[in-house]
């Protein structure tokens, strides 16, 4: 799946540092297995020198609520019966890339703990409020519970990792943990993106005006409305 994992692990293999990775089965965005997979795995690979251990998860099939809420729950449920094949390895630390569910934080906090060694969570998507940007949960006592158990979870962490310094406020003031504890890394793009690439009939069509491009994924999650209301 096309997420910026790929490129920290690619990293960490260019520093000389080993890495595995526990994952469930492709199938982001449109839900529907990747070619050359299903249910059935494959359950392990090599991808350009890191080695993948795949779990099972429902897949999001249609992107209905009730298949992404399936889906956000399957992977950590999955995920914690897999663990035992990566204890016979000895790992220095965890490092759990943290988009959606904050649920799937759970098996790297287990391995954590069970093996003496700090967890740092990388947060993408901070709960439960992107939970309520994909699903309408409107009842007060289901969000007090999400509330809680988001914040459960991110205070199990060593360390967390916030894509930007309102983030990592909210963190800190969520978790109690000291600034040295949160620290911030934002998002990026790759080199080739900062290249001029003049293109003439782009000019043609654009030149002279003021233009805005919204560029990634699209979902409920990104609220193209509020995007608009802000340049408005």
């Amino acid at each position: 799946e096309n997420f910026r994992i790929t490129d920290i692990c690619k990293g960490f293999l260019e520093d000389g540092i080993e890495c595995d990775v526990l994952c469930g089965l492709p199938n982001y965005p449109k839900g529907e297995w990747f070619d050359g997979y299903s249910y059935r795995g494959p359950r392990r690979e090599m991808h350009e020198g890191v080695e993948l251990f795949r779990s099972g998860e429902i897949r999001r099939r249609g992107n209905t609520s009730l298949r992404i809420f399936l889906n956000y729950v399957s992977f950590p449920l999955f995920a914690l019966f897999h663990l035992p094949r990566l204890h016979g390895r000895r790992y220095d630390a965890v490092l759990c890339y943290n988009t959606s569910p904050v649920l799937m934080m759970i098996p790297a906090i287990v391995y954590a703990k069970l093996h003496r060694v700090p967890l740092t969570t990388y947060v993408l998507d901070l709960w439960p409020e992107n939970l309520y940007s994909v699903l309408p949960v409107k009842n007060g006592a289901l969000r007090a519970l999400a509330q809680g158990v988001s914040d459960w979870l991110y205070k199990r962490c060593d360390r967390l990792i916030a894509m930007s310094e309102p983030l990592a406020q909210r963190l800190r003031q969520r978790t109690g943990k000291p600034a040295d504890k949160v620290a911030v890394i934002p998002q990026y793009c790759e080199d080739f993106y900062a290249l001029p690439c003049p293109d003439e009939a782009l000019q043609q069509r654009f030149g002279g005006r003021f233009n805005l491009v919204f560029t990634g994924t699209f979902t409920p999650a990104q609220s193209l409305e509020t995007v608009i209301r802000a340049v408005g």
